[in-house]
């Protein structure tokens, strides 16, 4: 028979995106052992038409709460509900469990829980940069871990174009007065976690960069920082056009320039853009760079019938096999399971990291047998050396005279005083009983 409801229901931790939920088994199980408990709620969704406020309770997917992953997989005692909404009320809140034979009935609903404030998302992930050329720097990146209890709905990129001033005259001029910094903010206006700054100059220094998530409740995460930027050698024909841009742009019936000869020189404006746009005709096209994010993915993308799920799986999806066609493994996944392709980037930097600390630590282990041969030796050496000073004391104190011959302090033979000679030897003792303790 089915097992009874969950007892004894209650609600934990709220935060600002998740419930804490707890309970205890029920106490007829029917026979069988449960091994999944279930959770429904609805999620309160607010409406404001001008003063008037509806409230409708839309019911959200139910949860199984089972994670096989995990070393205790059932949830015996109780579950957290994450990924939630912040400020946000959440209502008819039952759970059933279930044995093989058959799911139980639901507990009586739980009172309404409203989430807490929203909060700033994290920083975005993995910001990265994946082409660099003459005209082209694209960065790519993955979503925050936490956003908040808000979906992220924007992404800021600001940097810092070092640029070459278009004014060129005669003299020697210092870095400060050839080159400009100009500073840039890209408003993405859209949660696309990749971006392609074209139409660059060559040879330009790119710094300061920084990027961070704005969330649907208009709070700023922390800003994610990459290194500086430069960009290659410009070609010809990039060269030109910039040439001629900047031509076009300079008042005037006459420019100064050293395109051509190397030092500046003046031309007349027309003429020499004539001569400009005439050499840029010339050359031959270039091959334009095509989308940064697309390309040939046929080596990476796998037919769907391919994959061997099982019947389970088929019947989960619906038997819609041909909409994943054209789909790569990680998007089949994450289709299945939310978040899991931020989790394998996860999951694949802490691999990495492990990997780092194992040669580290293997590394250390090296060092630390080669520091043991070291004080073995050391501490055979100062033992034999308190052997010796210990037996020249005891010499020292049975002596009669007042005078005495000692090479032990100093490693040649001198003479002392006999309570000299005590002296400096019960100093050279501690000295080296304190370097075996230390």
């Amino acid at each position: 028979m089915a097992p009874q409801k969950p007892r004894k229901i209650e609600v934990g931790l709220v935060n600002h995106d998740s419930i804490q939920l707890k309970w205890e088994p029920p106490i007829l199980d029917g026979g069988c052992k449960v091994y999944e408990y279930e959770i429904n709620y609805k999620k309160c969704v607010v409406q404001r038409i001008g003063k008037r406020e509806t409230r409708e309770y839309e019911a959200m997917p139910a949860i199984v709460t089972s994670r096989y992953v995990k070393r205790h997989a059932v949830a015996t005692y109780g579950f957290t509900i994450e990924n939630l909404s912040g400020e946000t009320e959440y209502s008819d809140i039952v759970i059933r469990c279930r044995n093989k034979i058959d799911w139980g009935p639901f507990s009586a609903p739980l009172d309404p829980v409203t989430t807490k404030k929203f909060k700033p998302p994290t920083m975005p992930l993995y910001f990265e940069n994946i082409k660099l050329t003459s005209s082209v720097i694209a960065f790519k990146w993955s979503e925050p871990f936490n956003c908040g209890g808000a979906p992220v709905v924007n992404y800021i990129l600001t940097y810092t174009e070092v640029s070459l001033k278009d004014e060129q005259g005669v003299g020697v001029k210092t870095d400060s007065e050839k080159y400009e910094e100009i500073d840039h903010v890209i408003d993405l206006e859209g949660p696309q976690t990749y971006h392609s700054m074209i139409d660059l100059r060559g040879e330009t220094e790119f710094k300061n960069f920084e990027l961070r998530a704005i969330s649907a409740a208009g709070l700023e995460s922390e800003v994610v920082k990459h290194p500086s930027l430069v960009t290659l050698e410009s070609t010809r024909r990039q060269l030109l056009q910039k040439e001629i841009q900047r031509v076009r742009r300079t008042e005037g019936d006459y420019i100064d320039t050293d395109f051509h000869q190397g030092f500046v020189q003046r031309e007349e404006k027309l003429d020499y853009l004539g001569r400009l746009e005439a050499e840029l005709h010339e050359l031959p096209e270039e091959e334009v760079d095509g989308d940064i994010f697309g390309g040939d993915k046929a080596g990476a993308k796998k037919k769907w019938n391919k994959l061997k799920f099982g019947a389970q799986f088929t019947r989960g999806v619906g038997g819609k096999v041909d909409e994943h066609h054209n789909m790569t493994d990680d998007e089949i996944y994450e289709s299945m399971q939310p978040g899991f392709i931020r989790r394998k980037k996860q999951f694949l930097y802490r691999i990495e990291t492990l990997e780092k600390e194992i040669e580290e630590c293997e590394q250390r282990k090296v060092d630390a047998v080669s520091n043991r041969s070291y004080l073995t030796y050391q501490m055979g050496h100062m033992q034999e050396r308190i052997i010796a000073l210990q037996g020249e004391m005891d010499r020292a104190s049975t002596f009669k005279g007042e005078d005495i011959n000692s090479d032990v302090i100093h490693g040649t033979d001198q003479r002392f005083t006999v309570q000299k000679l005590i002296e400096d030897l019960t100093v050279e003792l501690e000295n080296a009983q304190g370097s075996i303790a230390g």
